[in-house]
């Protein structure tokens, strides 16, 4: 099988521990470019977060916010797939604000952040009303420190909103669990289905690397699915092959090694 795109998960994936793209890491990706590979970046981060950790022309797309935007590099066009209504954002608002230690409001470029805790960056805008969102929001994340709570909340969320999708999301670096909201039927695996529709790609021509919960089900649904040594065992058995940790550059070590045999 001839692989026509490449896709990469950021954090615990193509970036290591201190949010960079090593030099081997990047050196591959330029390599994988020159030879006609397309590169995506495949991520719950923003278009500012990124922007944040590398230089975005590395890549010809990227897939934001878990699936709720497509990003077309050389275009500079942003195609919205979906997004949270603010009736629905705003109603969940209601049901964790009394127990969340932070609620976010994801943009395409901003995280609106509710008890930040005073943490500043300059994608993230302290505010300490909702009507203050002034962009689109595609998801929101809500940190519950309480981790019994936290699924329970799921569970009673889930059930609540019909049209919304919650999953969990973990970090391992800083050992903290969060639920994560996007509008139904979004994720990963779909907007990189709907950008391989466009590019004339099937999914079984793609290869991914991830090493997230949210990752699992495009490790599943790509030609080659490849997890990060640093994932959990859930996410290891949801892919058909397991590469190095992020920080001893798995994804270089196994794209090389593949593209040169």
């Amino acid at each position: 099988m001839k692989y026509k795109l490449v896709a990469f998960d950021f954090d615990g994936t193509l970036l290591n521990d201190k949010k960079e793209i090593s030099k081997r890491n990047l050196e591959c990706l330029k390599k994988l470019k020159s030879i006609g590979i397309t590169i995506v970046g495949v991520t719950a981060r923003n278009l500012r977060s990124i922007k944040n950790v590398c230089d975005i022309n590395l890549f010809d797309y990227l897939v934001l916010n878990n699936g709720c935007s497509i990003f077309d590099i050389t275009n500079n066009q942003n195609k919205s797939i979906n997004k949270l209504t603010k009736d629905i954002y705003s109603s969940i608002y209601k049901d964790v604000r009394d127990i969340a230690r932070e609620i976010d409001f994801c943009a395409l470029n901003n995280y609106y952040i509710i008890n930040s805790n005073g943490y500043k960056s300059n994608s993230r805008i302290e505010i300490s009303n909702i009507n203050e969102v002034a962009e689109d929001v595609c998801r929101m994340n809500i940190f519950i420190d309480d981790e019994d709570n936290l699924i329970n909340i799921k569970e009673t969320l889930s059930k609540k909103y019909s049209n919304i999708n919650v999953f969990l999301m973990d970090d391992k670096q800083i050992k903290d669990k969060w639920l994560v909201i996007n509008p139904k039927n979004i994720d990963k695996s779909k907007t990189l289905e709907i950008l391989g529709n466009v590019l004339n790609i099937s999914m079984n021509e793609m290869m991914f690397f991830g090493d997230g919960l949210n990752d699992i089900e495009l490790l599943k649904s790509v030609g080659l699915g490849v997890a990060m040594e640093n994932a959990s065992e859930d996410v290891k058995k949801a892919a058909i092959d397991v590469t190095l940790s992020n920080e001893e550059d798995g994804v270089a070590d196994y794209l090389e090694r593949l593209f040169t045999k």
